[in-house]
């Protein structure tokens, strides 16, 4: 089991790698058409380095409680381990720590709480929704969404970093290599999706990029390894 994880690991290598390059694309080929670049980079991707680096100082100058992320924590382990059929139960948090019973947790749910920002992910779902009454992707209001989207994403970061930094037993269940790069691997994934909601690609022209960037990718370190393999 650990072996298979364990390469399962290493193919997680090239995916990480092809989706910074599409966080890559977004933020230099995708400018925003209705509002000028911020800080060389387009807007909704500038806009969120603002706001994740604003939480980031907050958390590093003042002393931020830690029960809020740990509700969080817990809260994400339990809506997935309902979403698995789990049963859930004893739901505990205080100042420094929480715990939640699940019956038969899955690895999703195990490792759910390290790559889902939960808050972050709700005000995305209901920009989203505002998405339909007046336009988002590409305008100022999505850049603005992107900042607040940016600042919430600074919550789930620091303190998912943070708590990574210190012994996760839930980590250690999957080996801890295969872990983080799992994990890598989906934050990944969730700044590509939510970047991609604020900026003007549009979702055919977003999932095409990202099977490219994927598939060069895989392609570029196929060949490189073939070729250190032949010399």
């Amino acid at each position: 089991m650990r072996l298979a994880l364990f390469v399962l690991g290493l193919l997680l290598i090239p995916v990480c790698s092809g989706l910074m390059r599409m966080l890559h694309v977004l933020a230099v080929h995708y400018p925003a058409k209705a509002t000028v670049p911020i800080l060389s980079l387009s807007a909704p991707v500038g806009a969120f380095l603002i706001g994740a680096l604003l939480f980031t100082t907050i958390f590093m100058v003042v002393r931020f409680p830690a029960a809020p992320y740990i509700w969080v924590h817990e809260l994400t382990h339990a809506l997935f381990g309902l979403l698995s059929g789990s049963t859930v139960s004893r739901l505990v948090v205080d100042k420094e720590h929480g715990s939640v019973d699940i019956t038969s947790p899955t690895m999703i749910g195990l490792l759910a709480p390290y790559f889902f920002p939960l808050p972050a992910l709700i005000f995305l779902l209901l920009s989203s929704l505002l998405s339909f009454a007046l336009p988002v992707g590409g305008t100022v209001a999505g850049a603005v969404c992107s900042g607040i989207f940016g600042f919430l994403w600074g919550f789930h970061g620091c303190f998912t970093l943070n708590a990574l930094l210190q012994y996760q037993e839930d980590l250690d269940t999957y080996g801890f290599f295969f872990s983080v790069l799992f994990l890598t691997a989906m934050n990944l994934l969730v700044l590509c999706i939510a970047l991609a909601a604020y900026s003007p690609i549009g979702w055919g022209a977003f999932f095409r990029e990202l099977f490219l960037t994927q598939t060069d990718t895989f392609v570029f370190l196929w060949n490189g390894a073939w070729t250190l393999l032949a010399a």
